[in-house]
């Protein structure tokens, strides 16, 4: 134990020395700033950078957090020019050319202008019958069928008639579209040329103006014949044909009864049609005939 307290007095004086030596460090420093105005500087200089940063922020968008994929552009198509007509179209008939035909006087006065054409017509060549003017039939024969046409009064009137052949053309139909020019004169503005209707067939023109057919009730036979006497075929169809349509109809004679009268309604097929325009050009123009849908044929007063 004395021995160890021996050694106090020198290890006293070393810490002496070592104090004073802090103390003539810390006099030579220099003073520190005082804490109060360094924390007003760093307050000062936050508030400019945040007061800049919201600045910039304001004045510059906002960018997407991912642009998308910038998409190629492709050349605008050069407008190719519309053809006049298809190469591989299938040609087209050229249609008669229109007569010229004056406004229809009806009942008016007949003056030679009106009297008087430049067509000469030959027997047979029905074609060369159009333009052609006369005050009586159109052919010189005694077997003839003729009827008016009105567009006011389907029934009948004057001002467009039809006249129906069936002996001037071996196994046809020749039918005459005449339109009255003054009040004893027509003058042909069409003509239609079709073979006769065969078993189980008939020609119609509508509505309830002329039936012609061969036979078309056969097998089945009429309850009362003279009852059937006066009385011709009618049609209607789920589209209604228009007045002044020529169709050719077929039954099927495997659905007739054996026995028909005025009230039997029997179902056909229309094979073909045309419409007579009536108030443009009194010329026939063909008709689908699958544009009438269903259709059935009965009788009606002739």
């Amino acid at each position: 134990m004395r021995r160890i307290f021996a050694h106090w007095p020198r290890r006293l004086a070393w810490l002496g020395v070592s104090v004073g030596v802090l103390l003539a460090l810390s006099a030579c420093r220099p003073a520190a700033p005082p804490t109060s105005d360094l924390a007003q500087d760093l307050l000062a200089t936050q508030v400019s950078l945040a007061l800049t940063q919201t600045a910039v922020v304001a004045a510059a968008p906002a960018l997407p957090s991912a642009l998308p994929s910038p998409t190629p552009l492709l050349p605008t198509p050069t407008a190719l020019p519309i053809p006049t007509a298809s190469p591989t179209a299938a040609p087209t008939a050229v249609p008669t050319a229109v007569p010229t035909l004056p406004p229809p006087p009806y009942d008016g006065p007949c003056t030679p202008e009106l009297t008087t054409s430049d067509v000469t017509p030959t027997w047979g060549d029905w074609d060369s019958y159009r333009g052609y003017r006369t005050d009586g039939l159109v052919l010189p024969v005694t077997r003839y069928r003729t009827f008016a046409l009105d567009l006011d009064n389907l029934w009948g009137g004057r001002g467009f008639g039809i006249e129906v052949y069936d002996q001037v053309e071996p196994g046809h139909l020749v039918f005459f579209v005449l339109r009255q020019v003054c009040h004893d004169y027509g003058e042909v503005t069409d003509v239609l040329v079709m073979p006769k209707p065969g078993r189980n067939q008939s020609i119609l023109l509508t509505p309830r103006r002329y039936e012609y057919s061969n036979e078309f009730f056969e097998p089945s036979v009429a309850e009362n014949p003279m009852g059937m006497l006066g009385l011709v075929l009618d049609i209607e169809c789920s589209t209604p044909p228009a007045p002044f349509t020529l169709l050719q109809v077929q039954v099927d004679p495997a659905i007739l009864p054996p026995t028909f009268d005025e009230e039997i309604r029997v179902p056909v097929q229309v094979t073909q049609g045309w419409w007579l325009d009536v108030a443009a050009t009194q010329r026939f123009q063909p008709v689908d005939p699958h544009i009438y849908g269903a259709c059935e044929v009965y009788l009606g007063l002739g």
